[in-house]
């Protein structure tokens, strides 16, 4: 005879058997859900520490991931000038050049930018910002009291025959004069311009480099003798030569040739502002040229031309 043996089978709820196995953890079956790359972490960045950076010039952030997840970089400006970013927005654009051509419709040198760069691993992102001084290259820069090299609004030099030298070997077409009274002495650092180089007065430092053509910026001349100069030849306080064109120019300055050459009987004395020779034809634009009491014995021009023309 045989028997059978009857088995208690417990049959439980639809609801209760996904609560268990909800809280297994299987292997080898569904897997961990564990982002790729272990840690499943936000990359960190930096987006570098910057001064005075001129249009054009290249930004280099820095970015990493715990993960070692591939990164992604974008840049973005937050101060809303349009800057212009290059390399943006790509595996390598921790690296870009940031740009800025509109400087006549904000009538400034130089602008305050802030930045930001933008580091994504794909599932999270970081974000840092820098401020930095964005600054027109194509000038030289020139201030009362600067001692720097000319090369930046930060760093200006101290005299103007100084901006245009520094101009001159940068290859830069201009050399932004900040207000204030110049003095030079004719034969030691009197203003000989160069070819390829403007000089334009009435920038404000102060207002970051913005151009005002109701500020003054003087030059005025020491000199003191002996030398008497001559008709085709005066003491000058700027000087433009044979090599000098139309498309420099000298613009915005008050200009005060020497009151103090001597006089002797029998001797006339040749001063001007400007000296043109030698075929130079610079632009002369939107300057006051004012002479000395003439009766002095002093012959005073206020342009003086010799075998060339100019532009006015």
């Amino acid at each position: 005879m045989s028997y059978l043996r009857k088995r208690k089978v417990s049959i439980l709820p639809l609801a209760s058997a996904l609560i268990l196995i909800s809280g297994c953890r299987f292997f080898g079956g569904l897997g961990d859900n564990t982002p790729a790359g272990g840690q499943g972490v936000a990359p960190t960045g930096d987006a570098g520490a910057y001064e005075y950076v001129a249009s054009g010039s290249v930004l280099a952030g820095t970015g990493s991931d715990a993960d070692a997840d591939v990164l992604t970089f974008s840049w973005s400006e937050t101060s809303a000038h349009g800057v212009l970013f290059g390399n943006n927005d790509a595996a390598a654009g921790n690296i870009t050049t940031i740009s800025f051509s509109d400087w006549e419709s904000v009538n400034t040198l130089e602008i305050l930018v802030s930045v930001t760069l933008t580091i994504s691993d794909g599932t999270f992102e970081t974000s840092d910002t820098a401020t930095l001084t964005l600054y027109d290259p194509s000038y030289a820069y020139v201030a009362i009291g600067g001692n720097g090299d000319g090369a930046n609004p930060g760093s200006p030099i101290g005299d103007i025959q100084g901006g245009i030298e520094a101009a001159a070997a940068a290859s830069r077409p201009k050399v932004a004069v900040a207000s204030g009274a110049y003095t030079v002495t004719y034969g030691t650092n009197h203003i000989v311009m160069q070819p390829g180089v403007s000089i334009i007065g009435g920038y404000q430092r102060a207002s970051g480099w913005q151009h005002d053509s109701s500020s003054t910026t003087s030059i005025s001349d020491d000199y003191a003798g002996p030398v008497t100069g001559s008709a085709t030849a005066p003491i000058a306080v700027i000087e433009a030569g044979t090599t000098v064109t139309d498309s420099d120019r000298i613009e915005g300055f008050t200009i005060y040739p020497s009151p103090s050459v001597p006089s002797t009987s029998g001797n006339f004395y040749y001063v001007s502002g400007i000296r043109i020779h030698g075929g130079g034809y610079p632009t002369v634009q939107n300057n006051t040229i004012t002479c000395p009491d003439t009766s002095l014995g002093i012959n005073y021009y206020g342009i003086r031309m010799y075998g060339n023309t100019a532009s006015s």
